[in-house]
């Protein structure tokens, strides 16, 4: 999904990639040189042919607003099943960051089960923080392998409708 597009790379840091305005103006019709972390993630599910009913998927803080789709969150872990058995995050589930007033949005690459952090893939981002890259230049772009702390995760959203 969003992991092939790992060779976006802004050229100036102003949402100026060419591809960028291919994920803004797909589907939303908003400004080509907006910020895209929603939009690139929308594009990315919509390619892999799933759906969702999230409305506005270009703002992250929409993803969070449906709390039905919600299998993990940062005040409560994991979303207990029916069943009574935990929900687990998994791969390409979207992950919603909020700190200080800011939203943000990646997909899941990998939870890393037992540890304090994991990967993600996610657009409008930095190269800090990706495990290739040893000599991090904040160009801003598409990454993967990007490795967060989960305290910094708001919730892990799997919203697909098959």
């Amino acid at each position: 999904m969003l992991k092939g597009e790992n060779w976006v790379r802004e050229r100036t840091n102003r949402n100026d990639h060419p591809r960028i305005t291919v994920y803004n103006r797909t589907y939303w019709k908003i400004p080509a040189d907006s910020p895209y972390c929603g939009s690139s993630v929308d594009w990315a599910i919509r390619q892999a042919g799933w759906k969702h009913d999230i409305a506005l998927a270009t703002m992250a803080r929409y993803w969070a607003q449906k709390k039905q789709y919600i299998v993990w969150n940062r005040y409560g872990g994991p979303t207990i099943r029916p069943d009574g058995r935990p929900m687990k995050p998994q791969r390409n589930d979207v992950v919603v960051f909020y700190q200080s007033g800011f939203w943000h949005i990646g997909l899941l690459e990998d939870w890393m089960e037992g540890s304090v952090h994991c990967k993600t893939v996610e657009g409008n981002t930095s190269d800090r923080g990706v495990l290739t890259v040893k000599k991090p230049t904040g160009k801003q772009g598409v990454y993967d392998e990007k490795i967060r702390n989960k305290k910094d995760i708001y919730c892990i959203v799997r919203p697909y409708i098959f």
